[in-house]
């Protein structure tokens, strides 16, 4: 979803590949496609909001990470205002 939505406003302007053909590639080398539930847009609507993270992209892995206990690999150093919740790496 975060490739289709930089790509649609520009931000990947190098990215040529069609996202269809990426996703099979994914699945192909072993990734599973995460489908999108009712409980992980209810973890989102209870995430604390903070003042210094509002990025609604970011906030919705970290709330897909908490319902379902998942761990994220990540250097933006915002996510650890989310430690409490979840595992980060």
């Amino acid at each position: 979803m975060e490739l289709a939505i930089k790509k649609n406003i520009n931000k990947l302007p190098g990215f040529v590949p069609d996202l269809k053909k990426v996703v099979d590639q994914l699945v192909k080398i072993g990734f599973e496609i995460l489908k999108l539930s009712d409980a992980q847009i209810f973890a989102y609507q209870n995430l604390p909001l903070f003042q210094d993270h509002k990025d609604p992209f970011d906030r919705f892995l970290i709330a897909i990470a908490k319902e379902e206990s998942f761990l994220i690999l990540t250097t933006d150093g915002k996510f650890q205002m989310y430690s409490s919740l979840i595992q980060i790496i």
